[in-house]
C-alpha cells in the first residue's frame, strides 16, 4: 500500500487527486536540484493550487515529465511560487552515470561528457592532418592549424602570440597611416 504525504491546506477529494498532487511534487524536486525542499513544496502547492481537475493535474504532470524545465508547467511554478531562476544553475555539476565505490563517487558527469568530447575532435582533427592520417609533406592549411594547437597548448604565452600580435599591428598600421614615400611620389 502507497502513503502520499499530506500537503498542509489542501483537501483533495479523491486518491488519484493525492496521488497526482504528489507526483507533481516529486517531478518538480526532481528538476529543482540546488534548492530547499520548502522551495519545492511552496512550487508544487503553487502549480496544482487545490484543483480537484484531474485532466488539468494530468497535463501539468506530462508537461513536467515530457519538457523538464524548459515546459510551460515548470515556468509556472516558478512564477506562482515567486522563485527567480539562479544564472548560474546552468554550471551545475550533475552526475550523468553515478558510480559509487564504498564511501568514494566516481559518477560521470558532464563535464566529463564535455571533456570526453574535445579530446576526441581534437583527436580526430590529429588523425586526419597528419602523415598517417591522409596528410601531406607540405603544411596545408589544416595541419598549420594542428601545429598551432599543438604549440598553443603547452606555452599559450608562447612566440605565436608575439607573432600574431606583430602581424596584426603591421597590417593594421599599413592599412590605416599611408607611407609618406608613396604619397610624395604620387604629388610629383
Amino acid at each position: 500500500m502507497v502513503f502520499f504525504e499530506d500537503h498542509p491546506g489542501l483537501n483533495p477529494s479523491s486518491e488519484r487527486i493525492v496521488e497526482l498532487q504528489s507526483d507533481i511534487h516529486a517531478k518538480l524536486g526532481e528538476l529543482m536540484i540546488n534548492r530547499s525542499p520548502q522551495d519545492v513544496l511552496v512550487a508544487a502547492e503553487a502549480l496544482h493550487g487545490e484543483s480537484n481537475d484531474i485532466p488539468f493535474m494530468e497535463s501539468l504532470l506530462n508537461d513536467l515529465n515530457i519538457n523538464g524545465v524548459q515546459g510551460e508547467a515548470f515556468k509556472d511554478a516558478l512564477d506562482l511560487a515567486g522563485i527567480v531562476p539562479s544564472p548560474l544553475e546552468q554550471f551545475s555539476i550533475l552526475p550523468l552515470i553515478p558510480m559509487n565505490i564504498g564511501k568514494m563517487d566516481f559518477s560521470f558527469t558532464n563535464p566529463s561528457l564535455s571533456m570526453l568530447l574535445t579530446l576526441s575532435l581534437v583527436l580526430l582533427l590529429v588523425h586526419f592532418v597528419t602523415k598517417n592520417g591522409g596528410g601531406n609533406s607540405v603544411p596545408n592549411a589544416w595541419q598549420s592549424l594542428v601545429e598551432l594547437i599543438h604549440d598553443f597548448v603547452p606555452n599559450p604565452k608562447s612566440n605565436l602570440s608575439v607573432q600574431w600580435n606583430q602581424a596584426s599591428i603591421s597590417s593594421l598600421s599599413s592599412n590605416s597611416y599611408p607611407n609618406p614615400r608613396t604619397t610624395a611620389k604620387q604629388k610629383e
